[in-house]
């Protein structure tokens, strides 16, 4: 009896994988919206995007400028950039919910973290420096507003 049931959820396991594996071939990407706003340009390949939501999206492209929508399908006139910071860069973005967005980088040369409640607008960022430690924070991951996990270079996390 153990084994039949050992079989039954091994196929049923599979039978999700393989459905989970199905779902997500099915993602497509439009094509390229250039996002030009105030003298800034388009998005470079580094840094990250953040949708908490399909009413707000956050992006940046590893300067200390990030762009939003919140109508992220709704062509380039749907997307806003600003400035973040005075002089540094934005390394990953990770928005739990649509008042909370924490980013890793650099500020005037510290290490450290952005932080907005209101993430739409570029001026509602401030930034926060890490222990000096020698370590640049270099991805970010924020399943909750209680927690984000942010790694570092030399191999090291750090928790919120």
């Amino acid at each position: 009896m153990r084994r039949w049931v050992a079989v039954a959820v091994l196929v049923a396991l599979l039978l999700l994988g393989a459905a989970t594996a199905n779902a997500a071939s099915r993602i497509s990407f439009s094509r390229p919206i250039p996002v030009e706003h105030s003298g800034i340009a388009e998005l470079r390949s580094s840094g990250g995007a953040s949708c908490p939501s399909a009413r707000l999206c956050v992006a940046t492209d590893g300067t200390p400028r990030i762009v939003t929508s919140t109508n992220p399908t709704g062509g380039r006139r749907a997307w806003a950039a600003g400035m973040v910071g005075s002089f540094g860069f934005i390394a990953d973005i990770a928005c739990p919910s649509t008042s909370l967005c924490v980013a890793t980088g650099a500020d005037s040369g510290l290490d450290g973290f952005y932080t907005s409640t209101d993430p739409a607008g570029a001026g509602t960022w401030s930034f926060g420096t890490i222990d000096p430690d020698g370590s640049d924070l270099t991805g970010v991951s924020c399943p909750s507003a209680r927690l984000c996990v942010a790694a570092a270079v030399a191999d090291l996390i750090r928790t919120s």
